[in-house]
């Protein structure tokens, strides 16, 4: 089990993206100095949804999404494969009325409760990938292969109100989940990179992930990309609960070479 304490990370990756300034780009000579390849800042508004088993199963309320994050690449170690990590933290709330009488746990709750569900999420995944053709030295593709191990962080507070009273219970979801890694990327112009990714599930856990992005280069070091993402997380019996999550959308952000 990963347990994330996620304050530190908050901090960083709450400064709004239209807040850093051009002028960042000098900077890049003075980071060489640390092992990194590529840095990326980068905003969603994703829709969310998030199903659990405990012992009854039922779909969260979702609604007011918000995901951010940041995440950076090591490349051209000796020996050791390439690596990219990339910190992700989502915020989604909202409320239904239950249609019919529910088990939380060792709670029961009638039809026409009503459900206030809030739903945190500190994830970080771990990429260690091979680029087998850099050493042709082609401009216009590149291809990576490797493994993924995704630690999740989830945290429920469900609230569930009825008449004379209401219930408050908190959860938390934590777990590892591996899979495989295969990332496309055509450089058709200069200025400009189209990438796909996906994951593929290991053992009976699953991370699937697809992502579509295209980079468009202000110069050398500087870009800006959107990218289009879908991932599905499924576990079983992580703290007694079984769950399975679908996040889907759009992403905007800012990204630095050197």
């Amino acid at each position: 089990m990963f347990k994330l304490k996620s304050g530190k990370y908050y901090q960083i990756c709450r400064v709004p993206l239209l807040a850093i300034p051009i002028a960042v780009i000098p900077l890049c000579q003075t980071l060489k100095a640390f092992p990194l390849e590529e840095l990326k800042f980068f905003k969603e508004k994703p829709s969310i949804t998030m199903n659990i088993k405990n012992p009854d199963k039922i779909g969260l309320p979702t609604g007011n999404e918000e995901s951010y994050g940041i995440s950076y690449s090591v490349e051209n170690m000796p020996v050791i494969p390439d690596i990219r990590v990339k910190y992700v933290h989502l915020h989604s709330s909202g409320k239904k009325t239950l249609d019919r009488d529910f088990s939380y746990a060792d709670l029961n709750f009638k039809s026409g409760t009503e459900l206030h569900s809030k739903i945190t999420g500190d994830n970080i995944k771990l990429t260690f990938y091979y680029q087998p053709l850099d050493r042709f030295n082609y401009d216009f593709i590149n291809i990576e292969l490797g493994a993924n191990l995704l630690f999740i962080d989830y945290k429920l507070e469900n609230t569930f109100e009825y008449k004379g009273g209401y219930s408050k219970e908190t959860d938390t979801l934590s777990t590892m989940i591996p899979s495989l890694h295969l990332k496309v990327s055509l450089n058709p112009i200069y200025y400009l990179k189209l990438s796909i990714k996906g994951a593929l599930p290991i053992g009976n856990k699953t991370d699937r992930e697809f992502e579509c992005e295209a980079e468009y280069f202000l110069n050398p070091q500087l870009y800006l990309f959107s990218s289009y993402n879908y991932s599905y997380t499924k576990a079983h019996d992580i703290n007694g609960f079984d769950f399975k999550t679908t996040s889907r959308g759009v992403s905007f952000g800012l990204g630095l070479l050197w």
